[in-house]
């Protein structure tokens, strides 16, 4: 059974959103996106991948024995991929007809420098400066060599030749932006591939600036296991040791399968999102965006989208906008189960875990604890977001560090639990009367100050009255700071408990720094602690006064003339306060009888 610790104070390191990369497949020709581009945009991608550049969009054909090229059509496309808020990822297949040896999309060309040629060409088209001018397009040679087309690693149909001459290609490009070209996109990450394919970069010395692979499947654990696959044979290759590592394709199942419609879909998502984390992979494209049409009309039948092919968002959609709610910090986290995993997240201010039950079996119920720990004292709301529908808000208090929940989790469900502070955090104790309903705030060392921010304009006049119970020994020779309002030169009107001489004083006065420039005093000697005294601070701009116990003890003139009041702030040192008035002399300001809360 799982039982979740999220440590908010133990950030691991960036959380990279490498799950904002999406991927489409050739289900039709013309501008996929363009009906949903809506939904797409919510999903913030980075990169859109597509393929079937050169056989879907007209972009190839020979005329009097030379090859001319139209961008029409596929231009179209980018710059749907464009509104989405998103750069195009482009596998650079199939082989076009106009180039083929047979006319087939799948075959080697006839000869290799006309693909050196159309790789050329479209590099230089989106990357070029003088043309679409587009930054940081990388081009993938070949969608899955090692099945559509059955290329090798060697004989007469080999890939290693298909991407030596469209890295020519790309060598020669002129006058582009930066761009990425590598490969092998098989439909896993095979060692043989892999390995031949490096080392024959390696031997030949080919630009290579990332890997690919596709993967497939309903266990999440083997996506983590490619990665350390991956990572092992990259590193008898030191050139290629940082080479970043893209998934160009995955999904559960590389067949239409019902999974792909439902809520095991959304929850694998995120699960294969927490084993990716644990990895280094560059960006991991959903596979697809958009189903194709039905042959026989249904919204729903199996196929690989997180949209219908009428826009309709599947389960899978919600969980990647759930994933995008994350902050950028990843936050450690212990307690995992077999059924139940958690990506800890945080913000600014907000700490996010996001709490998934991945079971192919739907059979497993979990209530799984949750807690928080190493979090400031105060007031926070939390939200409990499921995969759709409206979150479930409640107020929590943290006073010791902890807050622990337990959040149920049905078979195949998620929930991101997001708590963000709104308030800090005070104990309450008996107020000045008897009644049970009466509460002071107590202000222990550990709190937080409590801060008004009253409409003075500038202090003509002003009162402060209040109850005040020393939870200090008012006979220590400690200095207690209890109330300052801030003044626009930089100086303050405090009010603070001192010994002076042999005598323990309040003191109400003009300070600067540690020092009171002109001040009122009023004897403390007699106090005790945990006994309640009534303060009472008067100001305008000539005059300071202050008042202990319903009498006037002593003023004192001043200048306050031209200046102006802002931030009036209770100042924490172990004392109670309740009753709190603030006037301008005629009419109140704020009244606060506490009674258990705060409000500022």
């Amino acid at each position: 059974m799982a039982d979740i610790i999220v440590d908010t104070f133990q950030v691991q390191g960036p959380l990279p959103h490498n799950w904002q990369f999406l991927s489409q497949g050739g289900e039709e020709t013309g501008r996929m996106f363009f009906p949903v581009l809506p939904q797409i945009k919510e999903l913030s991608p980075k990169y859109i991948r597509i393929d079937h550049l050169y056989d879907f969009y007209g972009v190839v054909r020979r005329e009097n024995g030379q090859l001319v090229f139209n961008w029409d059509a596929l231009d179209q496309v980018v710059n749907d991929i464009l509104q989405a808020g998103a750069l195009p990822f482009f596998s650079l297949s199939y082989m076009p007809p106009a180039i083929s040896q047979d006319g087939n999309v799948t075959s080697l060309p006839s000869n290799w420098e006309d693909w050196q040629s159309v790789v050329r060409e479209t590099i230089e088209h989106f990357s070029g400066q003088g043309q679409r001018n587009l930054p940081d397009v990388y081009y993938e040679v070949w969608n899955e060599p090692d099945l559509f087309g059955r290329f090798s690693l060697s004989g007469e149909k080999s890939y290693l030749l298909l991407y030596e001459w469209a890295v020519k290609g790309a060598d020669l490009a002129q006058n582009t932006n930066r761009f990425f070209i590598g490969g092998p996109a098989t439909t896993a990450p095979y060692k043989n591939w892999l390995t031949g394919f490096l080392n024959y970069c390696q031997e030949r010395n080919l630009r290579l600036d990332f890997l690919s692979w596709h993967r497939y499947s309903t266990d999440p654990m083997v996506f983590s296991q490619d990665l350390q696959d991956v990572d092992f044979y990259i590193s008898t290759f030191p050139k290629f040791a940082s080479l970043p590592k893209f998934i160009t394709e995955w999904t559960i199942d590389s067949e239409n399968n019902s999974l792909h419609d439902g809520p095991f879909a959304a929850v694998h998502t995120v699960a294969v999102v927490r084993q990716l984390l644990d990895g280094e992979a560059e960006g991991a494209f959903s596979f697809e965006i958009r189903d194709g049409l039905s042959p026989t009309g249904e919204d729903f039948w199996g196929r690989w989208g997180v949209l219908t092919y009428n826009g309709e968002k599947k389960p899978r959609y919600f969980a990647l906008s759930l994933l995008n709610r994350l902050g950028r910090q990843r936050l450690a986290i212990q307690g995992e189960g077999t059924w139940v995993g958690a990506i800890g997240a945080r913000t600014e201010n907000r700490f996010q875990v996001l709490l998934y039950n991945l079971d192919r079996e739907n059979s497993h119920f979990e209530a799984t604890p949750l807690t928080f720990t190493n979090l400031p004292r105060g007031l926070y709301l939390c939200k409990e977001y499921p995969l759709t529908g409206e979150p479930i808000i409640s107020n929590e208090t943290v006073s010791a560090g902890t807050l622990r929940k337990e959040i149920p989790l049905n078979p195949n469900s998620l929930k991101l639990i997001e708590i963000e502070k709104v308030g800090p955090f005070y104990n309450f104790i008996q107020g000045v009367t008897e009644e049970t309903t009466d509460q002071a705030v107590f202000l222990e060392k550990e709190s937080e100050k409590i801060s008004f921010i009253p409409p003075f304009l500038n202090p003509q006049r002003g009162l402060v009255d209040f109850y005040f119970k020393p939870l200090f020994s008012p006979t220590d020779e400690i200095s207690h700071k209890i109330l300052t309002i801030s003044l626009s030169d930089g100086r303050r009107l405090s009010l603070e408990k001192r010994l002076s001489g042999f005598n323990h004083q309040l003191i109400f006065g003009i300070a600067k720094g540690d020092n009171f420039l002109e001040s009122v005093e009023a004897d403390t000697t007699n106090w005790k602690k945990d006994e309640w005294h009534k303060i009472t601070l008067w100001y305008d701009q000539n005059l300071l006064r202050i008042g202990l116990d319903g009498r006037v003890v002593e003023g004192r003139e001043i200048n306050l003339s031209s200046l102006e009041a802002s931030v009036l702030s209770f100042e924490p040192d172990d004392y109670a306060l309740d009753n709190l008035l603030i006037t301008d002399g005629e009419k109140t300001l704020i009244e606060r009888l506490f009674d258990g809360r705060i409000d500022q």
